[in-house]
């Protein structure tokens, strides 16, 4: 036994004091003696030392890419063999992990990780961490490669303090020949024209003749053949880019014999900084927008092809103008990356009217729309003719495939879901059929009237299920044409939805679609998948011949909004064919200094209605008052909206405007804004999978950062968040993260009303493959500080040094002490005392 507070112990000398100079306590009284020693016992707080029994054990098994073929088919065998040899009190859990760490049971699959391109070892610790009772001895077992993706090693003090053991059994060095691309090293960031050198360096376990290919942005930049000697060979060159951008290098190798394919290659980016910059994209190859724009001095770069935008595209860039460009054009990543650099990096966009913009080029519904102060959705009471639209969508094997992240939800009901959407949007005197196409079509909902059936036709429609085969598209556009042909609403569309993939028997669709062209019937393809699989030409055909447009679309999630987009573009949005006078308003002295003299008329333009808190510069002469130029500040960013064209067969009058240029460079001027922030450097470096940013300020934000710290903003795919500052020292902020796989991550440091934007930064799959001997050395090192061993027989993991804890005493000595008092009261009112101390008659 041992004393908390001994000390204490001194209240005996005290107590003695008490009872002679205080002979009236009566404190020698028996149960006054107990009362006062468990008074005195309860405050020194005494410990019983006991022997703990049983241990915890977590196994944490690698389930990531790199460990699977040595894993997998031992794990039951490894689990089995822990859970017989484990003794009286022992407990045995199991954390999976890769990219991530999930705690599961024996009895539970362990198959359950989504993302396998990550060894992170370090996170499955904390997961240990987390989840150990403190009562308990606790050990972990680690089954792995050993070649974490994180730093392990930083978890040696919380497991010490902790007491966690780490006991490990690694995979066997592989003996498969094996090259990879280790490391590209190159500056982050760049200034434009400035030259850099990008290292390559490949490593491997033999030599031999390496065949290289360098791309930038995807495109080829290099090629050729070296010979790799010691296990080493560096790749070389010098390159030079123009404009403000972000780029990305990847460098891919092969060679003959190389077993692993995984490490072969590795990709990074590199920032380009410069100044302002313009980016058009255009329907017209020789914008005069663009023009008007450089003679005003600002650099333009105009784009007439978008498959190769990304989110790299909108890095050193002030302003994005949209020119008459339709929606489908324009990639869905680079389309959602769009909101961020507005809302978050402080950029400016701008949409330009025509017949292929706002709500008639698709944009309803897509992640654009809430960034334009103009809405695209047109009114009831404005439509001018009513639509009958067929519906025919895939409902083969593939469409039953469960959708990740949407826990019930198939391909088939997120189909259902844009087909009800799309039923949602159309107007009282439109009409709409649904096709369901496997082998053969079948009729959901023939053609009908959409005004008192909304609802019993969106309840048909969500109830169609998936029911296997292939889809037979002749088939499903025959059927669809044969409803459309009853109908006779002034416009006709038909809307195909099929797996790119899996598109089977065309059969003479080209006669079947120019019957229906002919007929003023017009055909749109929602394909399944990506504009480079097996039957992506054909739906390209068939929509190219429809007159209408082709979306693909590989993510399941979008396509409620494609359907939206497609419905609204079709039969809810209108451009305005007639002149129409304009109207100024005092609007346009937000933005400049003076009222222009504005052009009287516009020969056509996007019907579309203000949104609030949104401010009108110039408005249309007619029935509808529509806004011609609006524009709003949203987030930091700002966006405006001209409805009317700036080029193209219905902007001769604008083009012949003589305050054509003076308007276009002044509303550019505006949104680009001023982004110069003084006094305010950042530093941003990747160790791994993780990204470390340090932002670096002056003595005069000092006072500001104390009533306000800078904020930081991520964007990682659809996510964007709020990011915490570490404040490591006066005029320097920290912030550390882990990066997605293939997920380019951009940020912001948001300084009041201005930005200073970041990245992309990237993380690829080839993190995974790398074999670094410092990984190894990582893991055996932490393992030996802990206490740990490897083990060649598991069953030696029950084994563990004897660990005690001591026990309080302290509440069985309260207990005492109330017993006591409670004796000690009872005898002395009832007098107990005195028969207790009476003396025995002679």
């Amino acid at each position: 036994m041992s004393f908390d507070s001994p000390e204490w112990l001194l209240l005996i000398a005290l107590y003695g004091l008490l009872g002679w100079q205080f002979p009236n306590l009566k404190l020698w009284r028996p149960m006054r003696l107990i009362c006062g020693a468990m008074v005195i016992l309860s405050l020194m707080d005494p410990r019983l030392r006991l022997k703990k029994e049983g241990v915890d054990l977590f196994v944490l098994a690698d389930r990531s890419e790199s460990a699977r073929d040595w894993s997998e088919s031992r794990l039951d065998e490894w689990e089995a063999i822990l859970e017989s040899s484990k003794g009286e009190g022992d407990r045995l859990r199991f954390i999976d992990f890769a990219a991530e760490a999930r705690l599961r049971s024996q009895k539970e699959a362990g198959d359950v990780l989504d993302e396998r391109e990550r060894s992170r070892v370090g996170l499955a610790l904390r997961q240990v961490l987390l989840s150990r009772s403190e009562e308990r001895p606790t050990k972990a077992l680690l089954l792995s490669d050993g070649y974490s993706t994180d730093d392990a090693l930083a978890l040696e003090g919380p497991l010490l303090e902790g007491g966690v053991v780490v006991d490990y059994r690694l995979a066997p060095h592989s003996s498969r020949l094996d090259l990879r691309v280790s490391d590209i090293r190159m500056p982050m960031r760049v200034r434009a024209n400035e030259s850099f050198l990008v290292d390559a360096k490949v490593e491997g376990n033999f030599d031999g003749e390496v065949m290289y290919q360098v791309f930038r942005d995807g495109n080829l930049l290099a090629s050729g053949k070296e010979q790799i000697k010691g296990g080493s060979l560096d790749l070389r060159f010098a390159d030079r880019i123009s404009r403000a951008s972000a780029t990305a290098y990847t460098v891919s190798i092969s060679a003959e014999g190389d077993e692993i394919a995984g490490n072969n290659m590795k990709t990074k980016w590199v920032q380009v900084e410069g100044g302002q910059r313009v980016m058009l994209l255009s329907n017209f190859r020789e914008d005069p927008l663009g023009q008007a724009l450089r003679a005003a001095g600002f650099d333009v770069e105009i784009l007439n092809t978008f498959s190769n935008l990304n989110v790299g595209s909108l890095s050193g860039i002030s302003v994005l103008i949209l020119n008459n460009i339709p929606a489908n054009r324009l990639p869905s990543e680079f389309m959602k990356a769009v909101d961020f650099f507005v809302r978050n990096q402080g950029g400016g966009l701008m949409m330009v009217g025509g017949r292929y913009s706002f709500g008639s080029g698709g944009y309803y519904g897509s992640a654009i729309q809430d960034l334009i102060p103009v809405s695209m959705e047109l009114k009831e009471e404005h439509k001018k003719l009513a639509v009958a639209m067929s519906i025919v969508v895939d409902r083969s094997g593939s469409m039953s495939a469960g959708v990740p992240g949407m826990a019930g939800m198939t391909k088939m009901d997120l189909a259902n879901a844009g087909a009800a959407q799309a039923t949602a949007l159309l107007g009282e005197l439109d009409a709409i059929s649904y096709l369901a196409v496997d082998t053969n079509p079948h009729l959901m909902v023939p053609l009908t009237e959409v005004g008192p059936n909304r609802e019993s036709i969106i309840m048909r429609i969500r109830r169609v299920a998936s029911m296997g085969g292939g889809i037979y598209v002749y088939e499903g556009l025959k059927a669809g044409w044969e409803q459309l042909q009853r109908s006779q609403h002034g416009q006709r569309h038909l809307v195909l939805f099929s797996d790119s993939r899996d598109t089977e028997e065309p059969g003479e669709y080209e006669k079947l679609i120019e019957e229906m062209v002919a007929n003023k019937t017009t055909i749109s393809v929602i394909a399944m998948g990506d504009p480079g699989d097996v039957h992506a030409d054909l739906l390209r055909d068939i929509a190219e011949r429809g007159k209408g447009r082709i979306f693909f679309n590989s993510n399941p999630e979008d396509l409620p909004a494609l359907f939206s987009q497609e419905t609204v573009a079709v039969a809810r949005s209108a451009f305005i064919e007639d002149p129409i006078a304009t109207v100024p308003t005092a609007g346009w002295l937000e933005v400049a200094q003076q009222q222009l003299n504005w052009l009287n008329l516009v020969e056509g333009y996007n019907l579309s209605y203000l949104q609030q808190g949104a401010t009108m510069a110039l408005a249309s002469n007619d029935e509808y008052k529509a806004p011609l130029v609006a524009y709003w500040q949203k987030g930091i960013g700002r966006a405006a909206a001209v409805t009317f064209p700036l080029a193209g067969d219905k902007a001769v009058v604008s083009l012949a405007w003589p305050e054509y240029g003076d308007f276009c460079q002044t509303l550019t001027r505006w949104l680009a804004g001023d982004r110069q922030v003084e006094g305010v450097s950042y530093e941003s470096r990747i160790e791994g999978d993780r990204l470390s940013l340090d932002l670096y300020y002056g003595d005069q934000w000092e006072e500001r950062f104390n009533r306000n710290g800078p904020q930081v903003w991520l964007s990682e795919g659809d996510d964007v968040l709020e990011a915490v500052w570490e404040r490591i020292e006066p005029g320097r902020y920290r912030l550390s993260r882990d990066l997605r796989v293939n997920s380019p991550i951009r940020a912001a440091i948001q300084l009041g009303d201005r930005a200073i934007p970041m990245g992309p930064f990237f993380v690829g799959t080839d993190e995974e493959w790398q074999r670094e001997a410092q990984k190894i050395r990582d893991i055996r090192l932490l393992s030996k500080k802990t206490g740990g061993k490897e083990l060649a027989n598991l069953t030696d993991v029950w084994e563990h040094p004897p660990s005690f804890q001591f026990v309080s005493l302290r509440n069985w000595a309260l207990l005492a002490l109330f017993v006591a008092f409670v004796l000690d009261v009872a005898i002395t009112r009832t007098g107990g005392t005195r028969v207790l101390w009476r003396k025995p008659e002679r």
